[in-house]
């Protein structure tokens, strides 16, 4: 979903590499083919806040559809994935996840949906690479139909003093915002919507991201021939770096609930 970088076209045209899985299978509880901060135990917690009823959701964002198949299957529901890189897209129809479909979209722009087309909008660790949260949350809000939830995680809440440098590791991949605390509460509100619960899950960015690094650099030599050396390395210092930032409660992650009236 960022800009500026060629990390995630290294990503998701290598997605289904020996490598890559089973880098994810040493570092998720399920591999769901994410790159994320989420675990399958998650996804499957965030679900059950969504609630029953969901019968159409959007996954903004969507990578290769793994979270997206999950939310289908747990809410027996309808779930089109949306997101800017042709290559995740690809990825995610080739799942054939049944009650998926998927589309390259740009998030940042309107999305090609009718008011009131959804009963849910999910956004996993993404919202941080599109350009203007209030403009954003206001467009969710109006593709939810009357009583629908939005359910978003933000990793990237700034609740600390963070160096230059340390951004600079932290964002390589592209383009990203860093909010302060309140501003995703403001902007929900600011979109009509109603808050239900925040919380704090920066823990599974310091759990998850010690163990791909560890497990990343078992594989090295395996993930250089997909990566490149230094796209290897730069990996390597933003895991580093968000470890230490989330530990020290300097940059969270945070997960949003709100709904409709």
């Amino acid at each position: 979903m960022a800009e500026g970088s060629d990390f995630y076209e290294k990503a998701y045209s290598s997605v289904d590499a020996d490598p890559q899985r089973r880098v994810r299978l040493e570092t998720y509880d399920e591999d769901l083919g994410q790159l994320g901060w989420s675990e399958a135990g998650e996804a499957r917690e965030f679900a059950s806040w969504l609630g029953s009823g969901m019968a159409s959701v959007l996954d903004v964002a969507c990578g290769s559809g793994g979270i997206s198949a999950l939310l289908a299957s747990e809410l027996d529901a309808s779930v089109t994935g949306v997101d800017i890189d042709p290559r995740a897209i690809a990825a995610a129809r080739l799942r054939e996840a049944r009650g998926c479909d998927f589309h390259v979209v740009d998030a940042n722009d309107p999305l090609p949906f009718r008011d009131g087309s959804f009963d849910a909008v999910f956004s996993n660790d993404s919202v941080h690479h599109l350009r203007d949260r209030g403009a954003v949350l206001k467009e969710w809000a109006r593709l939810l139909s009357p009583g629908g939830r939005v359910l978003y995680t933000e990793a990237l809440v700034l609740t600390g003093p963070v160096s230059n440098d340390e951004v600079l590791r932290r964002t390589f991949m592209g383009f990203f915002v860093l909010t302060p605390p309140g501003a995703n509460e403001r902007a929900i509100e600011e979109a009509g919507l109603i808050l239900n619960r925040a919380e704090d899950r920066s823990d599974a960015v310091v759990r998850l991201g010690a163990r791909m690094r560890a497990v990343r650099e078992r594989y090295r030599s395996e993930i250089l021939l997909l990566e490149g050396e230094e796209t290897f390395e730069r990996f390597q210092a933003f895991l580093d770096v968000a470890v230490s930032l989330a530990s020290e409660g300097r940059l969270s992650r945070w997960v949003f609930l709100a709904r409709k009236p």
